[in-house]
């Protein structure tokens, strides 16, 4: 049987994984989006988490939430994430998260305020 568990002691932050074009025609984003709708359908679709897409043709970079980082955190490492700021809302698209799923976000990148 498979069980998560998460360390509640432990602050989780906002986390992207950056994947080449190589990667992209591997089917590994494919694999990532995947995975992590799985745990998010298991752990009831928390409102808090959600995975969003860089929306960019030269780059390929996925973040996840704190809330959506904690739910995979079994597998961040295994896709070299990094601890990152949360991306402003409108460079992104949301891939798994709820319709309101942007309003978590800042309007603009936390270093141009």
């Amino acid at each position: 049987m498979f069980a998560l568990s998460f360390r509640k002691d432990v602050a989780v932050r906002w986390s992207m994984v950056e994947l080449t074009d190589a990667d992209v025609a591997r089917m590994r984003a494919f694999r990532l989006q995947s995975q992590f709708r799985a745990l998010f359908m298991t752990a009831s679709a928390p409102r808090d988490a959600a995975l969003f897409e860089l929306a960019s043709r030269e780059r390929h970079v996925y973040y996840f939430s704190p809330k959506a980082a904690e739910i995979f955190s079994p597998y961040l490492a295994a896709w070299s994430s990094k601890d990152c700021a949360p991306p402003p809302r409108d460079s992104v698209e949301v891939l798994v998260g709820r319709a309101d799923a942007l309003d978590m976000l800042p309007a603009q990148a936390a270093d141009a305020a």
